[in-house]
């Protein structure tokens, strides 16, 4: 790799090249054949002064607008049954800001909190109107297999798609009953639908040390494996038959740990995650 202030190449080098010695100098260089230098492979950007540590720079306060709300961060609110021996979720926590009311550049900052069975009402006051409604139109039965029911109330999603989120409420009660955040990565099917959220989510993985683990949207499935001990088989997730038929990005796998659902493309990163209520 070569290195630079907030930027670094990376290029792909046959395992076989050997460094060579310079004489008359400690130092060493890759020799490499004529005509066979390495091309660049990948190149990185990131803000700060190491691509391990970057975080992502905040909104310029000239691209705020007193109109919208942005989102900062999530954070998922969790606790632990000593019964079943297993965490669960109860709600979020956003923090939100948006143009501040005076004449400065500010920001005003707020928080707002959402909790499993919150209606449709608490939700909007909270954090106000969604981008968009969307109405699941196909359920799945006991069985696994699509049905649709044009005669019964659907569930339906609010997208929040500046803040990465979406919620879906039951049909029948208006109530919260699943979160999904979105990571926005590239080489996934809905890249760019969707601000990034920066999802905080701490698990509980030795209750008597009380030793947790927080997964973000950074998080690679590696990181998943090693720290939450997930061993089954993933569900595979094919999108070529659904209405872009051209899908370029490959299949999505889907791993569950307790009442969570990670997404998680083919590179090891998390594209999005679910949390379901199961109480």
């Amino acid at each position: 790799m070569l290195h630079f202030p907030g930027l670094f190449f990376t290029f792909n080098i046959d395992f076989r090249v050997e460094p060579k010695s310079i004489s008359h100098h400690s130092v060493q260089s890759l020799d490499f054949p004529t005509g066979r230098k390495p091309l660049v492979s990948k190149i990185s950007i990131y803000s700060g002064s190491s691509p391990s540590t970057a975080q992502a720079p905040e909104i310029p306060s000239l691209c705020l607008s007193k109109e919208i709300v942005y989102c900062s961060k999530v954070s998922i609110i969790r606790d632990y049954n000593l019964a079943t021996r297993q965490g669960f979720t109860k709600g979020i926590n956003l923090n939100l800001f948006t143009q501040g009311l005076g004449y400065q550049l500010d920001r005003e900052h707020f928080d707002a909190q959402i909790m499993f069975n919150d209606t449709c009402q608490d939700v909007m006051t909270a954090i106000g109107s969604p981008s968009s409604v969307y109405y699941k139109s196909e359920e799945i039965n006991k069985n696994g297999a699509i049905q649709s029911d044009p005669s019964k109330a659907n569930d339906y999603f609010y997208n929040y798609k500046l803040f990465g989120l979406d919620l879906l409420f039951s049909a029948g009660q208006n109530q919260i009953i699943k979160f999904i955040f979105h990571s926005n990565f590239p080489c996934h099917y809905n890249f760019n639908n969707y601000f990034m959220c920066n999802f905080e989510i701490p698990i509980l993985v030795n209750q008597e040390t009380n030793q947790t683990f927080v997964v973000t949207q950074a998080t690679t499935l590696e990181k998943l494996q090693d720290n939450l001990n997930i061993k089954t088989q993933p569900a595979i997730l094919h999108r070529s038959s659904s209405t872009n038929s051209l899908n370029p990005f490959g299949p999505a796998f889907f791993y569950v740990y307790e009442d969570i659902i990670f997404e998680v493309m083919t590179n090891g990163y998390i594209a999005s995650v679910t949390i379901a209520c199961n109480r």
